[in-house]
C-alpha cells in the first residue's frame, strides 16, 4: 500500500451528530477496527495517527477508548428500547449479534439506575407526605424535582402498590375563576372527602435533585444578608426601567451565580424581608454596596417595614423556605469552612 486515506474523525468530522439517527452507529465502523487493519498492512501506530487527524499517539488511544464507551452506550440503549418492547434478551442477543449473557450485562448498570432513582424517588415523595399530608404531582411538578415525567411516574406507581393513592382534585385557577384538576398524592387511607375539604391546603414538594433522581435536596433556612449591603434604585433615579433586577457584585462568595451570568434569585435579608428578582453581574457598583436593587416604587417607599408597603417583601418567618416559592438553593462555604444556603 502506497498511499493512506483519511477516513474522517469519529465525533468531530460530518454534517450531523456522531451517534444521531435511529440506529445510530450502524454505518460507522469503528475506528479500532481501521487502526487494526491499517497496522496489519505495515503501518506503524505515529503514521496510523497522523494521517488521521490526531497530533499523537495518545491522542489516538484516548479516541478509541472514548469510541468504545459511546459504542457500548449506545448499544446500551438499543438493547433499552427493545426490552422495554418486551423483546426477551435472547432475541435482543441475536438481533445485536451478541450473546445474552452480554445483553444482561449492557442492561444491568441502566437497569440498577432506574430502580435507584425510582426508590430514591419514592422514599422522597413518602417524607413529603409524611409532613405534609397532601402534595401536588401534578404537572410542572417533575421541573421542579429536576427529572422527567416518566421517572415521576414511575415513582408514584410504585408507591401506589405501596400504601399510597392519587387523587384528582379540581380547583380554581387564580385570575380565571375556571377549575383546573390537579394530581394529589396521599397515604391510601384517606379519603376523597377529606382532601377536597382541605384542598386549600394541598402543598408542592420543595425537594429537588441535581443528578436525575439519585439523591434529593431539601431546602435549608437560607443565610441572611445585611440590609447595608444594599442600594435601591428607585422609579425617579431609573428604577422602574430595570424594575426587579439585582445587580449584584461579582466575585462576592455568598452571591456568586455559579457558572452563570443571570439568574431568577430570592434573597433572605436581615431575617425579616427578601429580595426577589433576576440576578446580573455589575462592575460599577458604589464602594460598600454588594447588591443594586431597581424598583418602580417611588422615593421614600422603606426598604424594610412591619407593612407589605416596603421595597423589599415579607418573610414567611420561622420556615426553611420563608418565600413560600419553589426554589433551587445554591451552597456556598464562607471563610471559616461552614457550608450555608443563600440564592
Amino acid at each position: 500500500m502506497s498511499e493512506l486515506k483519511h477516513y474522517g474523525v469519529p465525533r468531530r468530522s460530518g454534517r450531523y451528530p456522531w451517534g444521531s439517527g435511529d440506529d445510530g452507529y450502524q454505518r460507522n465502523a469503528p475506528l479500532k477496527a481501521k487502526v487494526n487493519e491499517l497496522r496489519k498492512s505495515g503501518y506503524s501506530e505515529t503514521q496510523i495517527a497522523k494521517d488521521l487527524g490526531f497530533d499523537s499517539t495518545t491522542k489516538l488511544r484516548s479516541e478509541i477508548s472514548l469510541e468504545g464507551a459511546a459504542q457500548r452506550k449506545a448499544d446500551a440503549a438499543f438493547a433499552l428500547r427493545l426490552k422495554e418492547k418486551g423483546v426477551s434478551s435472547i432475541e435482543i442477543g441475536k438481533r445485536m449479534g451478541i450473546n445474552e449473557s452480554s445483553v444482561r450485562s449492557l442492561l444491568n448498570p441502566v437497569m440498577k439506575e432506574r430502580a435507584l432513582v425510582t426508590e430514591q424517588t419514592a422514599e422522597m415523595l413518602k417524607q413529603q407526605v409524611e409532613s405534609k399530608n397532601y402534595i401536588d404531582v401534578g404537572a410542572g411538578v417533575e421541573n421542579q424535582l429536576g427529572i422527567t415525567r416518566t421517572k415521576l411516574n414511575t415513582a408514584i406507581a410504585d408507591l401506589q402498590n405501596n400504601g399510597y393513592k392519587l387523587s384528582y382534585v379540581k380547583v380554581e385557577q387564580l385570575g380565571t375563576g375556571k377549575n383546573t384538576s390537579i394530581k394529589v398524592l396521599t397515604k391510601e387511607d384517606v379519603p376523597y372527602s377529606e382532601i377536597y375539604k382541605n384542598k386549600a391546603d394541598i402543598q408542592t414538594v420543595t425537594d429537588w435533585s441535581n443528578d436525575g433522581g439519585k439523591t434529593y435536596k431539601a431546602p435549608q433556612p437560607p443565610a441572611n444578608i445585611s440590609k447595608d449591603r444594599i442600594m435601591v434604585k428607585y422609579a425617579e433615579e431609573g428604577g422602574k426601567d430595570q424594575d426587579g433586577v439585582l445587580e449584584i457584585r461579582r466575585g462576592v462568595e455568598d452571591l456568586s451565580l455559579g457558572n452563570k451570568n443571570y439568574a431568577q434569585v430570592r434573597i433572605a435579608v436581615d431575617g425579616t424581608h427578601y429580595l426577589k428578582g433576576m440576578a446580573i453581574y455589575a462592575d460599577d457598583l458604589p464602594e460598600g454596596v454588594d447588591i443594586r436593587f431597581n424598583t418602580n416604587k417611588p422615593l421614600g417607599t422603606p426598604m424594610l417595614g412591619p407593612k407589605d408597603n416596603t421595597v423589599l417583601k415579607p418573610q414567611e418567618v420561622g420556615k426553611a423556605n420563608p418565600f413560600n416559592s419553589e426554589i433551587r438553593q445554591n451552597e456556598y462555604t464562607d471563610k471559616s469552612g461552614k457550608k450555608d444556603y443563600l440564592l
